[in-house]
């Protein structure tokens, strides 16, 4: 049996779905572990890949209209968030990623 390492998917929506984010969140329950920091965007930490959970965000139903983006967050990535989303992201970082410092 093969084992996938966890991984950190970044999620993003251009415009508003005709859903419940409740729906979405769901989800990424099933899915692993998540943090939301905007109205639009979520970190995933997940054992699938990206094209599988757009894949599964796209089947959701109101979710066909939208313009989605799921990207793997490498071990390096850089940005500006509050103290408690790097302090999440710190804890789940790959080991030899790049640890962010706030």
């Amino acid at each position: 049996m093969i084992v996938s390492q966890a991984r950190l998917l970044h999620v993003t929506f251009s415009q508003p779905p005709s859903m419940a984010l409740t729906e979405l969140e769901k989800l990424f329950n099933q899915t692993g572990d998540w943090m939301r920091y905007a109205i639009n965007a979520w970190v995933v930490y997940t054992t699938g890949d990206a094209m599988m959970l757009a894949s599964q965000i796209r089947g959701l139903s109101g979710m066909q209209a939208a313009n989605i983006i799921v990207s793997e967050m490498s071990i390096h990535y850089s940005g500006y968030l509050p103290k408690w989303a790097w302090e999440w992201l710190a804890q789940r970082t790959p080991p030899g990623g790049i640890k962010p410092t706030f």
